[in-house]
């Protein structure tokens, strides 16, 4: 969701594996 893609930018150095499949 929305709420989620803020907390993927700040943490997206280590949940880089997760933001694919997030986005996706």
């Amino acid at each position: 969701g929305t709420l989620y893609i803020g907390v993927m930018r700040r943490a997206r150095e280590r949940l880089t594996f997760r933001e694919d499949l997030e986005l996706r």
